[in-house]
């Protein structure tokens, strides 16, 4: 098992996960984080389901429920009415805000033995793997 995987898997923060502290499922978080960094916060549903690595019937489901929590909500597109958006609301952002605090921490926690070089070289594998092609889930 690799570092990373071990380090994922061991427990680190688990009781200060964003979803054990405000009640907000990890891939929430993630679908909040894609809508809070996209232009205007908000993407197509085909751009969201390819970020999270779902679907696009997982990503709708997936929609639905957060949509019904009051922290996203969709749109049709301006110049094509076939192309639905979802953007993040007000609640999403608040939400957003609270489970972050405890993101951050638990990365600080998971990070703490690595030194400068180490947490250098991670970030910089970290950029070339997130710029990477990734294929999308049939």
């Amino acid at each position: 098992m690799s570092g990373a995987s071990r380090a994922s898997t061991t427990g680190v923060g688990r009781a200060n996960s964003p979803e054990a502290q405000c009640g907000l499922p990890h891939v929430w978080f993630e679908v909040l984080i894609r809508l809070v960094r996209s232009t205007g916060g908000q993407l197509t549903m085909g751009e969201l389901a390819d970020q999270v690595a779902l679907t696009t019937g997982g990503i709708t489901r997936l929609i639905d429920r957060m949509q019904a929590a009051g922290f996203v909500r969709r749109q049709p597109g301006q110049a094509d009415r076939r192309v639905s958006y979802t953007a993040i609301t007000a609640s999403g952002r608040a939400k957003l805000d609270e489970a972050a605090t405890f993101h951050a921490a638990n990365l600080r926690a998971a990070f703490a033995g690595l030194g400068n070089r180490d947490r250098d070289r991670l970030d910089s594998l970290l950029d070339k793997l997130r710029n990477s092609p990734q294929p999308r889930p049939r």
